[in-house]
Formats: structure tokens, sequence, C-alpha cells
């Protein structure tokens, strides 16, 4: 007969779609998780016990919570019992009673486990989600001189209290879980958009969507980002003038002739080999590979895991990060566009990502002498879209212009003018 048993009722669990799906149902992400932080100081209380058994429910939640029972006792295997999901109690109860195991840790459900506690104990007994109960029942009197061997023992029918453990509080590893997920995704998004720039590194979208992948991790990932984010907003710029030049074309405002949306493939070309190289050299795809790799499975100290994330360490930490957005735009005219461009383009700490690709202007420092400076101004409807969207990258237009391609090629007035009818301000 059983001398120690032990009642556990299963963690957290996924709610019930239907009713034939109570069986499948799985412990939640932040249910398992809380268990695992708390079951190795609850089951220390057995650690003086030998020959521990484990019983489980055939329910997933249920074997799910008695796998992390056994890993922590150290407990081989899992002894599956139909009784548990169908709350028989009073043929659970048998089972108690024949059993030649002495101590046995029952991990089952409500109200089976609380109509057995209840009935041992006298009293009234409700066990939360994980929470745990140990017992030591009264070990039957010997058989009387006489009395028929292999007779059927009795029912247990009190026992005493030994120890009792509420279940843990979930939530408050739920930011935790929720954390993670959000970490690990971002990571697979950015391998994805990497993988499919590198593959084609002429690929417009390709390019546009890795940096933007980039940049939300830029703050994370620091360096390497950074390094990436440098160097490809050259290209980036290019890209974006590009596209404003082809709309100029397209809208009949700059010539059929004009060899200036060929002097920017050319201008593309030239930055995207030097990209490549660059990559080449620093080994920044393997970097970027580690680095997803750290991403994905990164670890929480110790203290954290021990006692979760509550909502007051969350609004704490939104309230720092509010206080230093403050005093980063402390003074700024939010109302002033030039003044939201001049403190973008300050070289601070953590606004590095966000100016000029420093690593590959020395390989355009050759092609000097071709550049027209001062920059002719576009006008005002050819140069939003750039501007507005790639202000670092106003010498765009420069390496174009002087770009032999384009030279002397205009559709009006103004020798030398790229800009359709001599419209910038250097040819009014």
């Amino acid at each position: 007969m059983v001398r120690t048993l032990v009642l556990v009722r299963h963690g957290k669990a996924e709610k019930a779609q239907d009713d034939s799906s109570d069986l499948y149902r799985e412990l939640t992400p932040d249910g398992r998780h809380a268990l695992e932080i708390a079951y190795p100081r609850t089951f220390s209380l057995l650690e003086d016990y030998d020959d521990v058994n484990v019983w489980s429910s055939p329910a997933i939640r249920a074997m799910q919570t008695a796998q992390v029972v056994a890993s922590v006792l150290g407990v081989d295997g899992i002894e599956v019992d139909q009784t548990l999901y169908d709350q028989n109690y009073d043929a659970l109860l048998g089972q108690i009673a024949t059993t030649p195991e002495e101590t046995v840790v029952v991990v089952g459900h409500v109200p089976s486990l609380d109509a057995i506690a209840s009935h041992l104990l006298g009293r009234q007994v409700r066990l939360s989600k994980g929470a745990a109960i140990a017992l030591e029942l009264p070990q039957p009197a010997p058989a009387a001189e006489g009395e028929a061997a292999g007779s059927t023992p009795a029912l247990p029918s009190s026992a005493s209290l030994l120890w009792f453990v509420d279940g843990p509080k979930s939530s408050a590893w739920g930011s935790l879980v929720s954390i993670e997920g959000e970490v690990t995704a971002s990571a697979g998004e950015l391998a994805a958009e990497a993988e499919r720039f590198f593959a084609n590194p002429d690929d417009v979208d390709a390019l546009c969507d890795f940096r933007m992948e980039s940049k939300k991790q830029a703050e994370r990932a620091d360096k390497i980002l950074r390094n990436l984010l440098d160097a490809t907003a050259r290209l980036r710029g290019i890209d974006i003038f590009s596209q404003t030049v082809d709309d100029l074309v397209e809208a009949g405002e700059l010539g059929e002739n004009s060899l200036l949306p060929v002097a920017c493939a050319h201008e593309r070309k030239l930055e995207r080999s030097s990209f490549m190289e660059l990559v080449r050299k620093k080994g920044l795809v393997k970097k970027l590979d580690a680095l997803v790799e750290e991403l994905s499975s990164f670890r929480w100290k110790k203290s954290v895991l021990a006692r979760g994330l509550s909502e007051e360490d969350l609004r704490s930490r939104f309230d720092e990060e509010l206080d230093a957005l403050d005093q980063a735009l402390f003074g700024l005219d939010l109302s002033s566009a030039n003044a939201r461009r001049a403190r973008a383009d300050e070289p601070v700490h953590g606004r590095d990502s966000a100016r000029p690709g420093r690593p590959l202007q020395r390989a355009h420092q050759r092609d000097a002498g071709r550049r027209v400076s001062p920059q002719p101004a576009l006008p005002r409807r050819a140069c939003r879209p750039w501007c507005c969207r790639a202000r670092p990258e106003r010498g765009c237009l420069g390496d174009c212009l002087g770009h032999e391609a384009s030279r002397g090629k205009r559709r009006g007035r103004g020798g030398g003018c790229a800009v359709p009818g001599g419209a910038c301000r250097g040819h009014r």
C-alpha cells in the first residue's frame, strides 16, 4: 500500500475548442515554463524518498506536467492510468490501497483530486493548476492469525498532511514567453530578408526590405547590423533616386533620349560591386548568420527566470525608454522639418545607422573629379520623393550627373543640365 501520496494537478493548459479535443489540450508555453521553474524547489521535498513512482492521466496536459515532475525527480518512466482521466474516484483509491509502491506522485485533474484530498484529510481542499499536496497514509495493521491471506485491503479513509505547495502563477512568465517568441520571429525575418538580398543584390525591393528589417534589430544587434546599414545606405539612396528618375521619364517630364537612367544604373553597378567586396572582406554574411543564431537562442538572467517579468517590470522599463526619448527630443521643434532633419543628421550615439555609408565613400573618391559640385537642386516636384526619404544620400545626383553618359544630354535649354527644361536653380 502507498505510504506517501502526492497529488498534483496539471499546469495551465490551452482552452478547449470542443469536447473531442479535450484529451489533446497541451500546456501553454508560459504554463510549462512556470512548472519548470517552480517544480525543482517543490519536489526537493521528496529528495529523501527512494523509489518514487509517477502516475499520470493520459491527457496531454497531464502527461506534460508529469514529464516535468519525472525530470526533476530523476524518474525514468511514467505509468499512464486511464482512471485518472475518467475521474473514477473509487477505482483510484482501490489502486492506492493495493499497489506495493510506497511513494507515488499522481498527476491528474479536478474534481477527483480535490475529492480524494478532501476525503483523506477530512476538510475541504482545492488544488489550483500546478499545485501539489503530499499526504502520509496510515498503514494497515498486520493480518490477524487465522485471517485469510490475500483478502482485499480496506480503502484508505484518512491521512496526515505532510506539505502543500500552491501552483505557480504562470502570468509572471507569460511576458518572457511573449518576448522570446517576438525575438525568435524577428530573427527569422531578418535571416529570410538577408538571404533574399544576398542571393540577388540587384533586387531593389530585397535591399529595401533587408534594410528595414535590419533597422528593427539595430539597437539590439549593435555593430554588425549597423555596419550593414552604413554599407548599404548609399546603394539604397541610388535606388530611390533611380526610381524618381524613372517616374519622371514615365510622366514625360524627362526626355526619352536622356541618359540619366543609364548613368544611374551604371552608378548602382559600381556601388553594388564595392559593397559585395566589402561584405566578402569583412565576412559580414557569416557574422550575420551568427547574429541570427544568437538572437534566436538568447538566455535570460537567472533572477528573471526565477521570478518572471511582472506588469510593473514592463511598465518601469517602458517609462525608462520614454524618459530617454524625452531627453533625446528635448528642445527639438517638431513642427520644423529642417530641425528634425538636422537632429537626424547629428553624429550622436544611436543614430549612426541613419548616416551615409562611410566605408564605401573611399571607393568613389577616385571619381571625385567627375562630380558636379556644388550640386544643382532638383525642382520641387522631382526632388521631394528623393530628398524626404534619402536626404543623407544627396550626393547620388552628383555622381550620376558626373557620369560621362549624362553630360550634355537634356530636353530643353540649359547646357549640361539633366533636369527637364533646365529647371534646376543653377540654370534658371
